[in-house]
């Protein structure tokens, strides 16, 4: 399995190896114990980490894509809201501009 997994837009989830400290062990020289993998993500500003058991990892991944592109849409929906009152909002300034400028009233 790869080392860097595909990345998310509410988070991903890395493949980490780890060197535990032991003088003794064999991450001292160099091999270091793992994969681990562990789903990262923004909480308030701070970087928060959920480490993932192997068999939870496609399950994880396939969860992250359906929310991904459901925020996907939901921007693309808002994006399309904003410009449509943009363009209202322009509408009814040039009427206003229009009937303050003939002198006539509502």
């Amino acid at each position: 399995m790869p080392r860097k997994l595909p990345k998310m837009a509410i988070g991903g989830v890395h493949v980490q190896f780890v060197r535990c400290g032991k003088e003794n062990c064999k991450c001292a020289a160099g091999i270091l114990h793992g994969p681990y993998y562990a789903y990262f993500r923004r909480v308030n500003g701070r970087l928060r980490k959920r480490y993932l058991r192997k068999d939870e990892v496609a399950g994880f991944i396939k969860a992250l894509d359906a929310v991904g592109s459901f925020h996907q849409r939901e921007t693309s929906l808002l994006n399309r809201s904003w410009n449509t009152f943009s363009e209202v909002r322009e509408i009814v300034r040039a009427a206003e501009i229009d009937i303050g400028s003939d002198g006539g009233g509502v």
